[in-house]
């Protein structure tokens, strides 16, 4: 696994928004992923649509998936 996979996908804060647009963060943790590469064999964009966001035309040339992990949550602080 390049270290730039893990680098990206390892991340220890997590950010929410409250119904006023707020934003919070909290930090997180849990044991490293263990990613592998994702296998694509249908797309559809239409997740990103339903959050507002401009939908891909295509899968991305790289797309990894990880097994579940237990996650401690601390408590959120307004960013």
């Amino acid at each position: 696994m390049p270290i730039l996979d893990f680098f990206l996908a390892e991340r220890y804060l997590l950010y929410s928004a409250d119904r006023e647009g707020g934003i919070h963060h909290g930090r997180v943790h849990h044991t490293p992923y263990r990613l592998t590469t994702a296998d694509c064999p249908e797309w559809s964009a239409a997740p990103a649509r339903w959050d507002g966001l401009k939908s891909p035309e295509a899968p991305p040339d790289s797309a990894l998936v990880a097994e579940p992990v237990d996650v401690s949550v601390f408590p959120l602080r307004r960013a």
